[in-house]
């Protein structure tokens, strides 16, 4: 028996389905094609017809009843069968024409080409039989265009089904790509799901290249595991625009290692909010160590985050850290408006801000033309607080440069309360004030080191640029005593009396009566003449000139009474009462004490006679 085949035709009828919740809204929605989405339309069947006509070996046409099996195949005389076997038992023929129903897999019509193989009464016919499309269905394979011409929708896709997905494309670089006007809209439970390396592309001439409304919950949602979730590009519009009519849920929301991402020539991501006291752009980061918004700026000159505002904020931080600034080589945050940037701290830092750049960069860096540069304010905290690790000049807590050189001034200090307006203190090893100016080791070139001022403008005291101390009143100190820096013998001690020695160095008085005493040996001298600013140099020791000034002294010529004469006494480095005329020469000054007997220290006042 062979098989003739007077006619074959394969038609595929998808099932379309649309759904909605029509007790979610008080209106009904009307889809393009006029139904709403609200009431379910029925579903055909996943079948195809074929029709044939079967002649014998001698081309009678087959009559009664035949058994039928047919296979879907994905090459004319080999490759693999697609599915399972398809049987048709008892087929009526009338004149050698049949026509049945075929299950059609759906998974094999993506658009490949088919060959159906058929089986009678258990014999293989040949060849296998090619399955062609209807001429409209031939705009359905793989880079097929499909054009409108009116201004009805070239494409609708709706799924009737509560809770169903009306267009969902899970395969491809490009998961869906649409251009026009409005490149996608979607709207239903999940207007438009789309995965791949893009998820969901949308290119917009003069609109939206992807639009999405919502009525509860995301308008625009994208997830991808190597590529974007959501792309959007528009020539004249909004790349991705998402728009939700009431309640809370978001215009655009994107959920991942990074929710939203945009990159742009101009501008990465737009936030707009129109109402009152409305948000143009919200981040929010529930996981530990998160970011609520992040900026990246990669190119010379670019900023992370930038925030400008006409009469409000530019930029308004809350939480444990506010705002929080990071910077390889430019600036952490850069604000400008009425306020440039606010932040407030409800555990932590207002502001927190750290950059890894060199020389002269900043973690927070404020500049105005006619304003303050930054404004610090607190209630009962610091107002600026500054904490550095760095060491020198290059690693100060705080750092401060004005750049005019007629009249400028780096840094101004102002305090209305009853307390020192600077406070400075070193907890460590190191000094507390360290000043530096222009001039050369005379003072040739530079100004005041300090310059003090009365209110009225009145100089009150200098440290001029050669370091010469100057003072309106005079000085005071609690010291008593005038001492010169002189060179000595090593041991001496403070109070000891001392004499000039063969080389003229000071020594420790040694006889009674000595012509050659200098003095004492200062123990805290009110002033030091002969020091140098560095520290004093070795083999020297302050010699108290005048003033007032502890004393060892020795009863050895009798009690000593305070106004009684002092000498040297035979003691080594002692002195003693004079008693009556002592020569000339010999007198280091009255007893200002008094002492019964034997050794000890009493004050005395220094007038070398």
């Amino acid at each position: 028996m062979s098989m003739v085949r007077f006619m074959a035709t394969a038609g595929l009828l998808a099932t379309v389905l649309v759904s909605a919740d029509a007790s979610a809204r008080a209106e009904p929605v009307i889809d393009r094609v006029g139904l709403p989405l609200s009431q379910p339309l029925p579903t055909v069947a996943s079948l195809t017809t074929y029709q044939g006509q079967l002649t014998d070996s001698a081309g009678a046409p087959l009559t009664g009843s035949h058994n039928l099996v047919f296979q879907w195949w994905d090459d004319a005389s080999a490759g693999a069968q697609l599915g399972t076997d398809i049987v048709r038992n008892g087929v009526t023929f009338d004149g050698g024409l049949f026509s049945v129903h075929l299950d059609v897999p759906a998974e094999v019509l993506d658009g490949r080409a088919l060959w159906l193989r058929i089986g009678v009464d258990g014999q293989w016919l040949s060849p296998r039989q090619e399955v062609l499309p209807v001429p409209y269905a031939m705009g359905l394979r793989p880079g097929a265009r499909i054009i409108g011409r009116s201004e009805d929708p070239v494409l609708t896709i709706a799924g009737q089904g509560v809770g169903s997905t009306a267009a969902l494309s899970v395969t491809g670089i490009i998961g869906l790509e649409a251009l026009g006007l409005t490149g996608v809209v979607g709207r239903g439970d999940t207007g438009v799901v789309g995965r791949g390396i893009t998820g969901v592309r949308g290119v917009g001439g003069q609109g939206f290249g992807v639009h999405g409304v919502s009525y509860a919950a995301s308008a625009v949602y994208g997830e991808s595991e190597g590529g974007y979730g959501l792309e959007g590009f528009s020539r004249f519009s909004d790349g991705v625009h998402g728009q939700t009519s009431h309640g809370f849920a978001a215009g655009v929301s994107g959920a991942g290692p990074t929710g939203v991402f945009g990159s742009g020539a101009v501008v990465g991501v737009s936030g707009y909010a129109q109402a009152d006291a409305a948000t143009g752009v919200v981040g929010t980061a529930d996981g530990e160590n998160g970011l609520g918004v992040r900026g990246v700026a990669k190119g010379y000159g670019g900023t992370g985050v930038a925030g400008e505002a006409m009469y409000g904020t530019g930029v308004s931080g809350d939480g444990e850290v506010g705002v929080k600034g990071t910077s390889t080589v430019g600036w952490g945050i850069i604000a400008e408006g009425v306020t440039g940037l606010k932040a407030h701290g409800l555990q932590g830092d207002g502001i927190s801000a750290t950059s890894d750049g060199g020389d002269m960069m900043s973690a927070v860096r404020g500049s105005a033309n006619n304003a303050d540069g930054g404004h610090f304010t607190s209630g009962t905290g610091k107002g600026v607080a500054a904490y550095s690790s760095g060491t020198w000049l290059d690693g100060p807590a705080v750092y401060a440069e004005n750049t005019s050189t007629n009249h400028g001034m780096a840094g101004v200090f102002k305090n209305t309360s009853d307390y020192h307006t600077a406070h400075f203190q070193n907890v460590g090893t190191g000094g507390v004030l360290f000043l530096i100016n222009n001039g050369d080791a005379n003072g040739v070139g530079g100004n005041d080191f300090i310059t003090a001022v009365s209110r009225q403008a009145e100089a009150q005291f200098r440290v001029t640029s050669s370091g010469q101390v100057q003072s309106d009143v005079g000085f005071s100190t609690p010291a008593a005593d005038f001492a010169e820096l002189l060179p000595a013998v090593p041991g001496l001690e403070p109070g000891d009396l001392l004499a000039i020695g063969p080389d003229g160095r000071l020594v420790r008085s040694s006889r009674a009566l000595q012509r050659n005493v200098a003095g004492v040996y200062a123990t805290s001298p009110g002033f030091l003449g002969g020091a140098p600013l560095a520290e004093s140099p070795d083999g020297t020791v302050p010699l108290t000139i005048v003033g007032v000034v502890p004393v060892k002294v020795s009863a050895e010529n009798g009690a000593i009474r305070p106004g009684d004469l002092l000498v040297a006494a035979s003691t080594p480095g002692r002195a003693m009462r004079a008693g009556d005329d002592p020569p000339a020469g010999t007198i280091v000054g009255k007893a200002l004490g008094s002492l019964e007997s034997g050794l000890g220290v009493i004050r005395m006042l220094a007038t070398l006679q």
